[in-house]
């Protein structure tokens, strides 16, 4: 047993001449593919895993002991999930300028370097509804204003202006669709 795990170690191992590889990149990083299959979970998946999934997989289990290792897969794991999960809103609820924006770009400019900023994605407008409801509910005797497309709402604005942009999204799709 502890030998056919110590064979499956040495036929994936980083870098290696032996082995057919291929260097895939994701964001910044650059990550090592193999069509061979070391991780055996993966064999079962292989047919419905992206060549980058795959990669990701085998690099994290690869790197399994080796923390900096591991923490590198890590990060090119987030990375992975920041290139295919775009969130259509985000809320900024402490930073430069707090507000719901509707671009990384807007977003990142009012919370990069900010001392201790909080904002989140969300793929829905019920989402950030949700999320508001719960933040706002949190803030005892303090009344944030939200700022969108240069309107500013109060707390007590805040779900008229959530179901009034939700009206304008759905002419928007049904304008759209004809």
């Amino acid at each position: 047993m502890a030998g056919s795990s110590k064979n499956v170690q040495k036929s994936f191992s980083f870098p290696s001449s032996s082995i057919n590889t291929e260097k895939l990149s994701i964001g910044s990083y650059t990550i090592n593919y193999s069509p061979e299959v070391p991780f055996q979970p993966l064999k079962v998946l292989k047919d419905k895993l992206t060549k980058p999934q795959q990669a990701l997989l085998n690099n994290i289990w690869f790197f399994r002991n080796d923390n900096k290792g591991f923490l590198n897969s890590l990060n090119i794991l987030s990375q992975y999930f920041v290139e295919n999960n775009k969130f259509s809103l985000s809320v900024v609820y402490k930073g430069r300028k707090v507000g719901i924006y509707s671009t990384w770009q807007e977003t990142a400019s009012y919370v990069e370097d900010f001392p201790n900023p909080i904002f989140k994605g969300f793929y829905s407008l019920e989402e950030v509804n949700i999320s508001l409801r719960m933040f706002l509910q949190n803030q005892d005797g303090f009344e944030p204003i939200l700022e969108f497309n240069g309107i500013t709402y109060e707390r007590n604005q805040v779900q008229s202006f959530m179901n009034h942009f939700k009206r304008i999204n759905e002419a928007k799709k049904k304008f759209l669709k004809n």
